[in-house]
């Protein structure tokens, strides 16, 4: 993960389980929480880059070049306190 100003950008890499593996046929959601310190009220994008890893290919590891799978955009704000305290909801 790398934060520059109000964009944060997480690398991730996708590893196929290759030919002949045993998988489930279930839908799953897999997903890691990774945390990104207190952010000041604003603006912000975050990319999700994936780099795609093959399996073995005649015994030479295939790997494809990293791509952009999502961008999502948020806003974080300011909340005023009935005690004049400012939080960052």
């Amino acid at each position: 993960m790398e934060r520059l100003r109000n964009e944060i950008i997480v690398h991730a890499t996708y590893v196929d389980p290759g030919k002949g593996v045993g998988v489930t046929g279930a839908f799953t959601q897999p997903m890691a929480i990774i945390p990104i310190g207190r952010l000041d009220a604003g603006d912000y994008e975050a990319r999700l880059k994936v780099t795609m890893a093959e399996d073995y290919v005649n015994e030479i590891k295939v790997t494809e070049p990293e791509k952009q799978l999502n961008v999502f955009n948020f806003e974080v704000k300011k909340v005023l306190l009935p005690s004049g305290e400012n939080i960052v909801d």
